[in-house]
């Protein structure tokens, strides 16, 4: 019972009732082309279904994958329009990124009614944008964007995500409250408060302007140890006369003035003497102004909802496509959505796993058992061969390939200014962040956890 439509079999048997706003896994073939429209817009990439190179189930673990580098995608579904007032609310899917992404994003998108299909694209209004984006090492981070107001408003924290090539899973929970939730792999990553972490409203309190530090208010955290005395041979003359130097012959005081001897540095110069410092007894701190409440901020409990969701889109550019995304949830049970993805996301991402252990496995044997020139050139077919019969591909014959697409690829790569910059290394590739612990339901706290991360 892998299959996403186990939400509603896992829904009767929990005797729930969550409400199923949209539901996709794209395992039933090339009918999902019927429920999205892509974006017909010129020189936009083309999507196809896929599991990817390592999988568990080659019906269960389909998706709608990227296929071209260098382009912009886009494709959207709508569904009926709902509101997720004074309810929880949870956005979830799941994406791989088989490829080394250098600079792309695999997030996706919640919109409006009133936007048509056919021209999704980045100019497109949208309501919440969440998930994965890179741009090089530096320019990582997962998006979590609400639109409120008339603008877009990122959480104001930096969220990192898992950089390697197995199924991650990626949920955003939004609650009557005003609180929210960032899960990965269902772990939580982040919470918080809508109105301060996204800094949609201004902030509740304020530095009080009329506030002064005291005139005897001490923040001097070090002094000078009055006990420290500067030694009676300090050396602070910088600059002495030449000892050398020689008055000239033919110096006329009369005419020439009084004779000096010209300047030099001062071997045996120390510098300023300083005292040594201590703690300061009498320090206060440092000094800030009392808080006062902000006569600007006027509470909004409606900051979560949406009045209006109708569709999900994906709208991504890549330098680097190979982006398999599925099991997109919308829904109003956050216990639904993980008990979802251990029934889905997790069995895949640990088939992954074990495959891509057995292929390195294997290629450390191979490196370390080749003993000529002609054993070393056999190596990567040897290994294309294994990767083919892990997911069920005729392995290619000698010399196939597509040279053509590798040449315009590369002369893209110099159109773009990106052939010299050079990839992720295999630390930053696998680099994982720290997730805390998460075995206790979504939306409670463990004994003895604190109030914020």
């Amino acid at each position: 019972m892998r299959s996403i439509a186990a939400i509603f079999i896992l829904a009767v048997v929990a005797g729930c009732s969550a409400e199923i706003y949209f539901a996709e896994s794209f395992d039933d073939g090339e009918n999902w082309a019927k429920r999205w429209t892509i974006a017909n817009r010129d020189g936009y990439g083309s999507f196809n279904l896929s599991h990817g190179d390592k999988f568990l189930d080659d019906i269960v673990d389909i998706g709608i994958r990227t296929t071209e580098d260098f382009r912009h995608y886009a494709v959207s579904a709508k569904f009926s329009p709902f509101s997720n007032a004074g309810r929880d609310f949870v956005f979830q899917f799941n994406v791989k990124n088989e490829q080394i992404m250098r600079c792309g994003g695999s997030y996706l998108k919640l919109l409006s009614c009133g936007f048509e299909q056919s021209e999704f694209g980045p100019d497109t209004e949208y309501l919440v944008m969440f998930g994965p984006d890179i741009c090089g090492p530096e320019h990582r981070r997962l998006h979590v964007i609400l639109a409120k107001r008339g603008s877009n408003f990122p959480l104001k924290r930096h969220l990192k995500y898992p950089l390697d090539k197995l199924t991650h899973q990626y949920t955003l929970i939004l609650r009557p409250d005003n609180s929210f939730e960032v899960l990965i792999d269902n772990r939580r990553v982040e919470r918080g408060t809508i109105d301060q972490d996204f800094g949609i409203l201004p902030p509740m309190k304020i530095d009080d302007p009329e506030a002064k530090k005291p005139e005897l208010w001490d923040d001097r955290e070090f002094i000078d140890d009055p006990s420290s005395l500067k030694p009676e041979d300090w050396v602070e003359e910088k600059y002495v006369p030449d000892p050398d130097a020689l008055k000239p012959d033919d110096w006329d005081e009369a005419i020439d003035g009084i004779w000096e001897p010209p300047m030099i540095e001062n071997p045996v110069y120390q510098g300023p003497w300083t005292p040594q410092q201590m703690k300061n007894p009498a320090y206060d701190g440092k000094w800030t102004p009392p808080k006062i409440p902000n006569p600007e901020y006027e509470p909004d409990s409606t900051l979560y909802t949406f009045p209006e969701i109708c569709a999900v889109g994906l709208e991504v550019w890549q330098v680097e496509a190979g982006s398999i995304f599925d099991n997109i949830l919308l829904t109003d049970d956050a216990n639904l959505a993980r008990k979802l993805g251990e029934e889905t996301w997790r069995p895949r991402m640990e088939r992954e796993r074990e495959l891509n252990d057995e292929a390195e496995k294997l290629q450390e044997e191979l490196e370390g058992n080749f003993d000529n020139e002609e054993d070393s050139m056999n190596l990567d077919q040897e290994m294309s061969e294994f990767q083919s019969m892990t997911r069920g591909e005729p392995v290619k014959a000698e010399g196939e390939g597509d040279d053509e697409t590798q040449e315009e690829s590369q002369e893209q790569a110099k159109e773009w200014g990106l052939e010299d910059k050079p990839d992720l290394t295999e630390a930053e590739d696998t680099q994982q962040p720290e997730f805390p612990d998460f075995d206790y339901p979504i939306g409670e706290k463990p004994k003895g956890a604190k109030e914020e991360l």
